[in-house]
């Protein structure tokens, strides 16, 4: 009878509230683009407020919090989410000890950082930076509890109620940053109004959550048992990571020039653009391919991993291809004129951080496989490339050189990843790759010719986006597949994984 019990019940489990892959990836780009939205009217208030000098004392700060509270977004986190796909331990035992672990690791990195921010000040030859890493290290705990929440309904697969989580934090953010600043609180305000955001999505996010405690399982975790799993995913994301924040740190830290650092931090809000939107796919992906590799359906697997790439090549192409043929009139548009002089950082650095996406996916599949200690070797090795090139190339090239450090480390990262999938006998989907790419190069001289000052670029990227759709349906790249796919995004067709 209890095993009759427990099956039914893992059963419910299974198909009651969550949403497939598709569907809750489709879910999470709403919530991406949302994020992507208040970021960049966030970003282009404080560029326009605070002015290219404090605005790149803004981008330092904020790239160092983000960067140490990958640990907690990293680590705790994701061995919950992980174990839960598994789906044959204790949820309400995975919780209870993620969340005291979390809490732990939270309170111990705010009070460190907090006592040696005059050694990261002094790391960036600027002794100002202190007062301002302080206040914005308080977020640490707020964030840390609220990345814990994110995870139990990534783990559950509700993805609704994880995209309108991310919805209400980016939202507050925004809302109280802008206002702040407009308020006079300068760099302060704008600290304050992060924290604030934080705080108010972690209470929404904690009444979101479902426990399943009638989950009944003999297998309970142990806290020694995340503890193990842990540092693998917390070196993976601050490795990753460090790649795509140690050229601002460079250029500050080198150049010395606070106006320089603003149009870097200008050209690299811009570049994340694309992997913004396709964060949502990463979100999704992981459960997903974990989950089918656990049950050893490596077809189904390499299934999400297809898709997976080729969306990716879908979207980040042809956002490469406009933005490139307009970048001066897209840094004027979004930041102003002061910030003319980051449009050629701008076209190296884009390269870069697409390319940053694909190394997501190649991560994923080795997090699946449980791959760690080669994942870890992997990004140690690209974050040690990446730091020797920026202290070459920052003097010689200024700026250009961080931007090219970026983007030759991880141009590097991609291939290797390449050799990796063919290892494990995933296919990679050349034909679509070279289809979307030859579209994307067939409208930058349309836009580059059309694009105009102002609100004059919008009408340009609808006819280039447009004619990169025609041109995808002329070479047969989009399919009745995808329109299928396209019903169950939408919920107006069902299908089995």
């Amino acid at each position: 009878m209890a095993d009759i019990t427990s099956n039914s019940i893992n059963k419910k489990r299974s198909f009651s509230k969550r949403e497939s892959v598709a569907r809750g990836t489709a879910f999470l780009l709403l919530a991406q683009a949302i994020f992507l939205i208040n970021s960049y009217i966030m970003h282009v208030f404080l560029a326009r407020l605070l002015g290219p000098s404090y605005y790149g004392l803004w981008g330092v700060i904020h790239s160092i919090l983000v960067w140490v509270e990958l640990i907690l977004a990293a680590g705790v986190p994701m061995v919950l989410t992980k174990l839960y796909t598994d789906e044959k331990y204790s949820q309400e035992s995975v919780y209870k000890n993620s969340l005291w672990l979390q809490l732990t690791v939270s309170i111990i990195m705010f009070v460190t950082l907090f006592l040696f921010s005059p050694m990261l000040g002094f790391l960036l030859n600027d002794a100002s930076l202190v007062f301002y890493l302080r206040i914005a290290f308080i977020d640490i705990p707020f964030f840390g509890l609220l990345y814990l929440f994110y995870s139990v309904l990534r783990g559950n697969k509700l993805f609704l109620k994880l995209s309108t989580g991310i919805i209400i934090y980016t939202t507050v953010k925004t809302i109280a940053i802008v206002s702040l600043v407009l308020a006079g609180f300068s760099l302060v305000g704008a600290l304050a109004g992060s924290i604030s955001a934080s705080i108010v999505a972690m209470i929404f996010t904690f009444f979101f959550m479902e426990i399943d405690k009638t989950h009944f399982v003999d297998k309970h975790v142990s806290k020694s048992k995340i503890l193990k799993l842990v540092p693998y995913f917390i070196m993976f994301s601050l490795t990753s990571q460090f790649i795509t924040h140690i050229d601002l740190w460079s250029v500050k830290s080198i150049l010395r020039n606070n106006i320089i650092t603003g149009y870097y931090n200008a050209a690299s809000v811009i570049s994340q653009a694309p992997g913004f939107v396709l964060l949502a796919l990463s979100i999704t992906l992981f459960p997903a391919v974990n989950n089918a590799i656990a049950k050893k359906d490596f077809k189904l697997a390499n299934r999400y991993l297809i898709q997976a790439v080729r969306l990716i090549c879908f979207l980040s192409f042809p956002l490469y291809s406009l933005f490139v043929a307009s970048s001066r009139q897209l840094i004027t548009f979004v930041f102003s004129k002061k910030f003319l002089p980051a449009w050629s950082i701008f076209d190296i650095l884009l390269i870069g951080f697409i390319l940053v996406i694909f190394i997501e996916v190649i991560s994923t599949l080795m997090l699946a496989l449980n791959d760690f200690k080669l994942l870890t070797f992997l990004m140690l090795s690209l974050s040690l490339l990446s730091f020797i090139l920026n202290i070459i190339l920052i003097p010689i090239f200024k700026a250009h050189g961080a931007a090219a450090s970026t983007t030759i480390t991880v141009f590097i990262g991609v291939i290797l990843g390449v050799f990796y999938f063919r290892n494990y006998k995933m296919k990679i989907p050349v034909p679509s790759i070279v289809k979307m790419l030859l579209a994307s190069l067939i409208i930058f001289p349309v836009v580059q010719i059309l694009a105009g000052d102002g609100l004059m670029l919008i009408p340009a990227y609808i006819l280039g986006g447009i004619i990169y759709l025609l041109l995808l349906l002329l070479f047969r790249e989009i399919t009745m597949k995808d329109w299928l796919l396209a019903q169950e995004i939408l919920g107006i067709k069902k299908r089995d994984d």
